[in-house]
C-alpha cells in the first residue's frame, strides 16, 4: 500500500528527473557540457575543493531561454574560506622561481588547448556569441598564456650605482598577493585568461568572480585548471572562484587581503568599484563600457569603411566594450554611406541565429534585459531626431535584434572640456559635466572634475577616470595636510608648482598619472586671482588670463583675444565663458550640453548655476 507521504515522494523525484532530463545538459547534442565536468547541478565555489552553500541559480541559454544546467553558488562563509585559501597559495606560489611558474602556466595553455573547442562551444551556449568567437576567445586565454611563459623569464630590475663604495643597489620586483579578478559576461574566458596568466606568473594568487549570468564557463575553465595545479602538487587555492550576486563582488572589493581588483563591466559600476578599493588603499584595473565612434573623411575607401563598420557594430551582437555604436561622417559622402550601410544590413538578416550554427554571423543578445535596454537606446535615438533606416525589431522567440539608425546632425562640445578666465579680481572655471571612459563618447551623464583644495582653491581634472579620481583626491589629501601641518593653506602658485612637480615625478614610475589640470585660485598675499594648468606630461603655465584643457580650447582663442579684460565684471565674464562655449559647440564633433561654473575671488569659493548650451 503506498502512504500520502511515499506518493508524494515519488512525486517528486519524478519532478526532479523531469526537470534535470528537460536541462540542456542532457541532451546528447550537448554532449560537450558533461566533457568539460559539468553537471545538472554543479558547485560554484573552488579554494582546492568544491564546496557551496549559496543559493542554487539557473545558466540560461541566450538562444533558446532553455535551462542548460544548474550551479550551486557561494555565500560570504564560502567567500572567507576562499580567500584564506588564496592567501595561503600565495606564500607558497610566491617562493617558486618565476620561471617555474611560467612552465605551469604553459601547461594550463596546453590545457585550454585540448579543450579549446568544447569550450568554445560553451561560451556560445551561455554567452550567446557565435561560435567563431566562442573559439576565438579561447584562443585568446591560450596566447595569453604563451606570453606570459615568455615573461617569466624577462622578469628584469636595474642594477644602480650606489653611494657606498663597493656597493650597488639592486632593483627587484616583488608579486603583490592576492588578484581579485571580476569578469563580465560578454568575454566569460578571455577576461579571466588575461589577468590569471599575467598575475600567475608574477608570483600571485589570483580568486575569480565571474558574472552571474555566465559560471558554468568559469567552472569548466577552473577544473581545467585545478587538474594542472594538482599535477604539480600546487595547492588549489591558487586559481579560486566564488560564484555568486553582487554581494560576493563586493566582499571581494572591500576585502583588504586582496592586493589588486581587476574590474570589468559598466562604467557606473566601475567608478564605484574605483572609488572603495582606493578608500582602502588598494590597487585596481578598470576595464569598462564604452561608446565608440568611426570617424569618415570626405576621401575615405567606403569599400573599407562599410565592411569594418558592420564588423565593429555587429559583431558579438554589439555587446562588446570596443562596439561601433556611432558614426560621424563627413557631409559629402553621407547619403552614399548610408545607402551602402543599408544594403550590407539587409544580407545580414538571413545569418542570423543559433551561435552554435557556423552559417550564423549575429547570434542573440545575452538576456531579455539586454533587449530591453537596447529597445530604449533606439527609441532614445528616435526622439533625438533618428532615424531607424533597416531593422530595429526584435525576434522575440531568440531575443534577436538588429538596427541601424541614421541620425543627420551636427554635434559638438570637446571630449572633454575644461575652461578658466581669470581677472585681476577674481577666477571662472568651467567643466563639461559628462563622464568618458572607454572609447570617445559619453557612457555616463555626469562625472565631477572639480576638487576643492582650500577656501579659495580649486582644482579641475580631466583625463582617464581611474586617473583623474586617484589624483584628485590624493592631492586634495596632501594640500589639506599642510594646511594641518602649517596652519595656513598652500598658495595657489605653490599650489601650481606642487601640481606640476607630482605629476612630472610620477611619470618615472610605471603608475603615472594621465590628467591635465587647471587650477585656480585667490592669493590673499598678493590680493590677486591666479590661473595656472599642468597637463598629463608636467608641463605648466602660471598667471595666465585665460586657459583651456581638453579638445575644443582651440576654437575660444580669438574670441578672448578679442573680448578679454581684466578688468571685466562677473557678469561679463560669465557672458564671455558662455560664447566660448557656444563656439566650442558649434565648431566640435561630440555633444556636452551641461557644463557646471564656479568663481574663486577674495570672499572665497562659490559654485554658480550650471550653463545649458
Amino acid at each position: 500500500m503506498i502512504t500520502r507521504e511515499l506518493f508524494a515522494s515519488i512525486s517528486g523525484i519524478r519532478l526532479i528527473q523531469k526537470r534535470l532530463s528537460s536541462m540542456l545538459i542532457s541532451d546528447s547534442k550537448y554532449a560537450f557540457l558533461k566533457e568539460l565536468g559539468l553537471s545538472e547541478e554543479s558547485c560554484g565555489v573552488f579554494n582546492g575543493e568544491w564546496r557551496a552553500s549559496g543559493a542554487l541559480i539557473e545558466s540560461l541559454c541566450p538562444s533558446n531561454n532553455e535551462i542548460i544546467a544548474c550551479v550551486k553558488t557561494g555565500t560570504a562563509e564560502d567567500y572567507e574560506r576562499v580567500i584564506k585559501a588564496a592567501r595561503d597559495a600565495y606564500e607558497f606560489w610566491a617562493d617558486i622561481p618565476a620561471p617555474r611558474r611560467g612552465q605551469i602556466v604553459r601547461q594550463i595553455g596546453d590545457a585550454l588547448r585540448g579543450q579549446q573547442e568544447n569550450l568554445g562551444k560553451l561560451v556560445s551556449l551561455e554567452m550567446g556569441k557565435i561560435i567563431a568567437e566562442g573559439i576565438g576567445e579561447v584562443q585568446e586565454y591560450v596566447d595569453i598564456c604563451d606570453y606570459a611563459v615568455g615573461l617569466s623569464r624577462c622578469f628584469a630590475g636595474q642594477i644602480l650605482p650606489s653611494e657606498r663604495p663597493g656597493h650597488a643597489l639592486l632593483e627587484q620586483w616583488n608579486p603583490l598577493g592576492v588578484v581579485g579578478v571580476i569578469s563580465a559576461f560578454n568575454f566569460p574566458c578571455a577576461v579571466y585568461g588575461w589577468n590569471n596568466a599575467l598575475a600567475l606568473v608574477c608570483g600571485n594568487a589570483v580568486l575569480w568572480k565571474p558574472a552571474p549570468s555566465t559560471p558554468l564557463t568559469a567552472i569548466a575553465i577552473t577544473k581545467l585548471i585545478e587538474k594542472v595545479l594538482k599535477a604539480n602538487n600546487i595547492p588549489g587555492g591558487l586559481c579560486s572562484l566564488v560564484t555568486g550576486d553582487g554581494n560576493v563582488g563586493q566582499s571581494l572589493v572591500k576585502d583588504k587581503r586582496v592586493n589588486l581588483v581587476s574590474f570589468t563591466g559598466s562604467t557606473a559600476v566601475g567608478k564605484i568599484v574605483g572609488q572603495q578599493v582606493h578608500a582602502r588603499f588598494g590597487k585596481f584595473l578598470l576595464e569598462l563600457g564604452g561608446n565608440n565612434a568611426i570617424i569618415v573623411n570626405e576621401d575615405a575607401d567606403l569599400d573599407m569603411v562599410v565592411p569594418a563598420t558592420v564588423f565593429a557594430a555587429v559583431g558579438t551582437a554589439g555587446q562588446r566594450c570596443t562596439t561601433t555604436r556611432r558614426i560621424i561622417v563627413h557631409e559629402k559622402v553621407y547619403d552614399d554611406l548610408v545607402k551602402r550601410l543599408k544594403k550590407a544590413y539587409s544580407q545580414l538578416e538571413s545569418r542570423i541565429g543559433d551561435p552554435l550554427d557556423s552559417n550564423t554571423l549575429i547570434g542573440p543578445m545575452h538576456s531579455p534585459q539586454a533587449v530591453m535596454h537596447y529597445k530604449a537606446a533606439i527609441a532614445e535615438a528616435i526622439v533625438q531626431g533618428g532615424k531607424v533606416e533597416f531593422g530595429g525589431r526584435v525576434l522575440e522567440e531568440s531575443q534577436l535584434l538588429i538596427v541601424f539608425i541614421e541620425k543627420r546632425v551636427k554635434m559638438a562640445g570637446g571630449v572633454h572640456f575644461l575652461l578658466g578666465i581669470c581677472t585681476k579680481d577674481y577666477v571662472l572655471l568651467a567643466a563639461d559635466r559628462s563622464c568618458f571612459a572607454y572609447g570617445a563618447i559619453v557612457v555616463t551623464d555626469e562625472q565631477d572634475k572639480k576638487f576643492d583644495l582650500g577656501n579659495k582653491l580649486v582644482m579641475l581634472c580631466i583625463g582617464e577616470d581611474g586617473d583623474v579620481a586617484q589624483f584628485g583626491d590624493w592631492s586634495k589629501r596632501n594640500i589639506q595636510l599642510y594646511k594641518l601641518r602649517y596652519g595656513y593653506e598652500m598658495s595657489p602658485r605653490s599650489c601650481h608648482h606642487w601640481i606640476r612637480r607630482s605629476i612630472a615625478e610620477s611619470l618615472r614610475s610605471e603608475d603615472y598619472y594621465i590628467v591635465d589640470t587647471l587650477i585656480g585660485g585667490y592669493d590673499e598675499f598678493e590680493k590677486k586671482a591666479f590661473l595656472g594648468s599642468v597637463d598629463y606630461l608636467g608641463n605648466g603655465l602660471a598667471d595666465q588670463p585665460y586657459l583651456f584643457r581638453g579638445f575644443s580650447g582651440r576654437f575660444c582663442y580669438a574670441i578672448l583675444d578679442r573680448l578679454y579684460r581684466s578688468d571685466m565684471s562677473e557678469a561679463e565674464g560669465l557672458n564671455v565663458l558662455k560664447k566660448c562655449l557656444m563656439e566650442a559647440k558649434r565648431r566640435f564633433v561630440a555633444n556636452l550640453p551641461n557644463f557646471q561654473v564656479m568663481v574663486i575671488d577674495k570672499n572665497g569659493f562659490r559654485q554658480l548655476d550650471d550653463v545649458k548650451v
